[in-house]
């Protein structure tokens, strides 16, 4: 699990450098069709497409492969937020259209006929299960790395749900109050603050 420390602090933007950040400067592709011929081209790579079907196969939902490959490269700067928005629909049907052809039952959590999805903790554990076998021999490639943001992308998400919601006390009604006496009622020719 993700530790909750190691995030940034409120207003650290403030006291850093200005356009020290990738995703502050001017993005390095800006053409939509750059910024999906770069996924297509990543996703279809050897070492990338072998563990985008694994991560489908454990029940990974489309959308999640999507969101973290996507968001990853806006921090690095490739593209920006806008570009992201564009292209995710497509490069979700490209990747389920990928699980489809390799024989997967895919997630897919914007189709309701989908499979139902597995509790986020449970993927999260099974992803790094398997980032830890292939860690131990030299396949640790750009493949991996996805591996490892989804399965920080997975642990962001439940973090990030909201908890149950409690019960609400029932509140009491409060009690009727009497109504003043003619004596304790303010005389209004004389001012607030006056004495009586």
């Amino acid at each position: 699990m993700a530790d909750f420390f190691d995030r940034p602090s409120p207003g650290e933007s403030l006291v850093v450098e200005p356009k020290s950040r990738p995703y502050e400067r001017p993005a390095e592709m800006s053409k939509l069709s750059e910024v999906i011929d770069f996924y297509i081209s990543r996703i279809t790579s050897d070492e990338v497409i072998d563990n985008t079907i694994e991560m489908l196969d454990m029940g990974v939902p489309i959308e999640v492969l999507v969101e973290s490959m996507t968001t990853f490269f806006v921090m690095q700067g490739k593209h920006s937020m806008d570009n992201k928005m564009l292209i995710s629909p497509v490069l979700h049907e490209y990747v389920r259209m990928l699980g489809k052809q390799a024989g997967v039952q895919v997630v897919d959590g914007l189709n309701p006929d989908s499979q139902p999805q597995e509790d986020a903790t449970h993927l999260a554990e099974k992803v790094r299960m398997e980032i830890e076998k292939v860690a131990e021999t030299e396949e640790d490639d750009e493949g991996v790395d996805l591996m490892r943001q989804t399965a920080d992308m997975l642990d962001d998400d439940l973090e990030q749900a909201e908890p149950p919601l409690e019960e609400m006390p029932i509140e009491e009604e409060p009690m009727p109050q009497e109504m003043p006496t003619p004596e304790q009622m303010p005389n209004p020719e004389m001012g607030i603050m006056s004495r009586r």
